[in-house]
C-alpha cells in the first residue's frame, strides 16, 4: 500500500467526516419531509386565504437556506458543518 494511501486511511478527521455526512444525510431526508410540510400547508393556506403566510415564506427560506449549506458539505464544496 502507497505511505500516501495509508496516511490518508489512517487520518482521524477523514473519518469523521464521514460520520458527520451520514448524520447530515439523515437530517437532510427529515428536512426534506418537512420542506414537503410546509409546502403544502402554505399552498391550503394561499388556497383559503387568497395569500401565502408571510411568517411561513419567512421560515422556507430559512429551511432553504439550510439545505443549501448541508448540500455545500455533503458534496465537499464547503468545509463548515450546517450545526453545530
Amino acid at each position: 500500500m502507497e505511505p500516501e494511501l495509508r496516511s490518508n486511511l489512517r487520518n482521524t478527521s477523514t473519518w469523521k467526516r464521514l460520520l458527520f455526512m451520514v448524520l447530515f444525510a439523515v437530517v437532510f431526508q427529515l428536512a426534506e419531509l418537512l420542506l414537503a410540510a410546509v409546502a403544502v400547508v402554505q399552498f391550503l393556506f394561499r388556497l383559503i386565504t387568497g395569500s401565502a403566510n408571510d411568517r411561513l415564506a419567512v421560515f422556507g427560506a430559512g429551511l432553504a437556506e439550510y439545505l443549501r449549506r448541508v448540500v455545500a458539505y455533503l458534496t465537499f464544496a464547503g468545509d463548515t458543518r450546517p450545526f453545530p
